[in-house]
């Protein structure tokens, strides 16, 4: 089965680039999978295949929502892997030998077009389910539900309070959640203790309502893993800034999209990020020793890492060597 069995749909989202004529029969593959792949690993199969049926209300809207990104994300594989021209009458198939009809920076600014319709349809989709979630029981039972919310920073919407100068997408945010696992464990875990971290983890992961004090845990904690995944991701990816925020930077059959952080730029946002790492740690410590007791957090209050407030002993600083004597 597919969502989408008629040009007609597609033409709502492109418009007349597409013409009607075998345009379908060329699109199919593409369409086909993405839904396949890219739809049923955003949102699962089951609330997938609950689409195929006859819908209304929440499901209407998020059926239209999955085939807007179906559409923009099937054309833009189509793009790269089929040969078109674009003429007065919309796209159409060509041989080879037909295809230098667009000047290079025409074809760069179309491409640049779709990637980002591509995207944005992506994003509304998945933020309408993260605002929508109680709606959407199929989706909130899935693996692929499970996959997001198996991370202390869980949305792209958390991701961009922690760290304001991403942007809101969710392609950053994928990216990004392929560190979260090991900087999770060398900041927040090695800070709170594996006791406390894995019952965080739990009652994110469970969806379990939070009282006061855990819900300013998550926040601080979401405060220090952000900055430092970002800082873990830097030298593996390719990142830009933009007018929405920071966001990956894509090469597509050798059309760059816009120019990534110059040295100094990515200099200057390591250090920045460092610096947040810093007093995020900070923060959290903070607040754990001087809430911690025997009813609130124990795992932590009974660890080696509670440190009453006040009970830290000043030390004379090691002069030795020095030409000025430090206090």
């Amino acid at each position: 089965m597919s969502l989408i069995t008629t040009i007609e749909q597609v033409r709502d989202h492109i418009g007349n680039a597409i013409r009607k004529e075998h345009s379908l029969e060329i699109l199919t593959p593409y369409l086909k999978k993405t839904e396949e792949n890219l739809i049923t690993d955003l949102i699962g199969q089951q609330q997938l295949t609950a689409l195929y049926a006859s819908v209304s209300g929440s499901l209407e809207t998020l059926k239209n929502l999955v085939v807007a990104a179906i559409v923009w994300n099937g054309y833009q594989e189509a793009w790269y892997q089929a040969f078109y021209q674009f003429g007065i009458t919309g796209v159409n198939r060509t041989a080879v030998k037909e295809t230098d009809n667009l000047f290079r920076y025409q074809e760069d600014a179309i491409l640049k077009d779709i990637v980002r319709k591509a995207d944005d349809a992506i994003e509304r989709l998945m933020l309408f389910l993260e605002r929508n979630l109680e709606t959407f029981p199929l989706y909130k039972q899935s693996a692929q539900f499970s996959r997001n919310f198996a991370y202390l920073v869980s949305t792209p919407g958390s991701l961009q309070r922690s760290l304001p100068e991403v942007s809101k997408s969710y392609r950053m945010y994928s990216v990004l959640r392929l560190y979260m696992d090991r900087v999770e464990l060398n900041t927040v875990r090695s800070t709170v203790g594996s006791d406390l971290y894995n019952d965080l983890k739990l009652k994110v992961s469970t969806s379990a309502a939070l009282d006061s004090n855990y819900k300013k845990l998550l926040i601080l904690t979401q405060d220090y893993v952000a900055p430092a995944t970002l800082l873990e991701a830097m030298p593996w990816i390719s990142i830009q800034f933009s007018p929405s925020g920071i966001r990956i930077m894509k090469v597509f059959n050798n059309l760059q999209d816009e120019n990534p952080l110059s040295d100094i730029q990515a200099q200057s946002l390591m250090d920045n990020l460092r610096s947040r790492i810093a007093s995020a740690k900070s923060a959290l410590r903070v607040f754990l020793n001087s809430v911690a007791s025997e009813t609130v957090f124990p795992d932590y209050f009974h660890s080696d890492l509670y440190q009453a407030v006040g009970s830290k002993k000043w030390i004379i600083p090691d002069n030795s060597g020095r030409k000025h004597f430090r206090m």
